[in-house]
């Protein structure tokens, strides 16, 4: 491609677009080979193709691009057909860059080796299960591997007494929730297999074989139990992050300025306990939205619990009101309980983002965590799909095992009457609205969640219990 009018280009430091290259050889970061724009020249570019030196870009959307210039800023997107390479800024009349992809395998393509790909093998998809997710809990007989929609696209969620879902990581085993719809795998703790804050001695070297009635939780300072808040008589309070208590907007309330205790108590145990284990890799996680849902919801002829709240639906300060997650989990219409849990996280009343937690990714999420490590909760609806529902005991479905002694948090809002709640699971497996975040004698305990990127590779194992999958260091 050559590009005309060259001094003009400079002047402005508009975008050149290149869409063929011209490669000599690879070189690192900080000997990238000169770019060099000019009328006569095409511009020659370092490229690598899953680290193998290439002459041209891959032919399909399935991969990260990730650009490195010494002058300018450089970006290889896709723009719906093929790669195209913009620069933009250059300062001088050359340019150094280096153009990496790599590919990042997706259900469709799940590649050769990851647990992505083994998921698939290992499982048949269904598009409805026997019993319906939030309206009935999982049968006793059934395991099920579900395609229902989320917010990358078509997510693949374990619902029932599965027993092929058991993952080995970081000492540790863990329970797979669902593949999201961009290839990564959600997983929750199954067996913290004895490592806290002050011991690092693994009381298994079979984690996943270990049974037990409160095995799934963390231990921090020597305790089980944690408050989600550290208050809790404002309606910010409901919120991952919050914004100003006593304030008379939802925007006010709401703006995700200050960290909620749990933000800090997963970072406790993220920097104390998991980034100590062996085989623990920071690469390995995916910046996966953390659905924390502040909707509010606004039609006051909604009131299940007789909050009374007279119009009051605003989110904020003491006004009395419900959030969407309980909306969605429980409507009783002709005296027939009416559910629809989703994984798709909605906008929040303003029209944003600002229930989306994300660590780095704008995209998708808020960026709100920045700083953060990529861990987090399961919500209420994650929880109605694996089998579990408002008011009803489940003990067979695969996220009871393990975790029967301890209520245990979501991360989903329910309401605020008084205090703010939020949804949790019982002792007997069924999920429950009113959870106090900050009561003066906390008995909730912490489950945390973590997602694996797609491309992450396994070593051994068929998902049992016996046989987990053995996350590639």
């Amino acid at each position: 491609m050559k590009i005309k009018n060259l001094s003009l280009v400079l002047l402005l430091s508009v975008f050149i677009v290149v869409t063929s290259v011209v490669i000599l050889k690879r070189y690192e970061s900080e000997t990238l080979v000169d770019a060099k724009w000019n009328e006569k020249e095409e511009p020659l570019l370092a490229i690598t193709i899953d680290g193998n030196e290439t002459s041209s870009f891959p032919t399909s959307s399935g991969y990260a691009a990730t650009v490195t210039c010494t002058n300018g800023i450089g970006e290889a997107v896709w723009n719906g057909t093929k790669w195209v390479f913009n620069v933009k800024n250059i300062v001088a009349n050359k340019a150094k860059c280096n153009i990496d992809f790599e590919f990042l395998p997706t259900w469709a393509s799940p590649g050769n080796g990851t647990l992505l790909a083994a998921i698939k093998r290992t499982n048949t998809v269904i598009s409805s299960p026997s019993t319906y997710p939030g309206q009935e809990i999982s049968s006793s007989n059934e395991a099920a591997l579900v395609s229902e929609a989320d917010d990358y696209g078509t997510s693949y969620y374990f619902r029932g007494a599965v027993t092929n879902n058991f993952v080995e990581y970081a000492n540790m085993c863990w329970r797979i929730v669902r593949v999201t719809g961009d290839g990564s795998i959600k997983l929750v703790l199954y067996n913290y297999n004895g490592l806290t804050d002050t011991n690092t001695t693994r009381s298994s070297y079979s984690p996943c074989s270990v049974t037990g009635t409160n095995l799934a939780y963390i231990r921090l300072g020597g305790t089980l139990y944690f408050n989600y808040n550290n208050n809790m008589y404002d309606n910010a309070y409901i919120g991952l992050m919050y914004g100003t208590t006593g304030a008379s907007s939802y925007a006010v309330t709401h703006a995700n300025n200050n960290a909620s205790l749990m933000v800090s108590t997963l970072n406790n145990w993220y920097q104390n306990v998991l980034v100590k284990q062996s085989g623990f890799n920071a690469n390995h996680l995916a910046d996966t939205i953390w659905c924390n849902d502040k909707n509010v919801i606004t039609n006051t002829s909604y009131d299940p619990w007789n909050l009374q709240t007279n119009g009051t639906n605003f989110g904020y300060g003491t006004n009395s009101n419900y959030y969407q997650t309980t909306q969605r989990l429980y409507q009783r219409v002709n005296n027939i309980v009416i559910a629809a849990p989703s994984l798709v996280c909605p906008n929040d009343n303003n029209g944003g983002k600002l229930s989306k937690f994300t660590v780095n990714d704008t995209k998708y999420g808020n960026g709100a965590l920045n700083g953060y490590a990529k861990i987090g909760l399961l919500t209420a609806d994650e929880l109605a799909f694996a089998g579990s529902m408002y008011g009803k005991n489940n003990t067979t479905f695969y996220l009871y095992q393990n975790s029967s002694a301890e209520f245990w948090w979501t991360i989903s809002p329910g309401d605020f009457w008084s205090c703010s709640r939020l949804w949790y699971v019982s002792k007997n497996g069924n999920l429950a609205y009113d959870g106090y975040v900050a009561p003066s004698s906390p008995n909730v305990a912490v489950r945390p969640s973590i997602s694996l990127l797609s491309k992450v590779k396994i070593t051994s194992g068929s998902g049992t219990s016996s046989s987990p999958y053995k996350i590639s260091s």
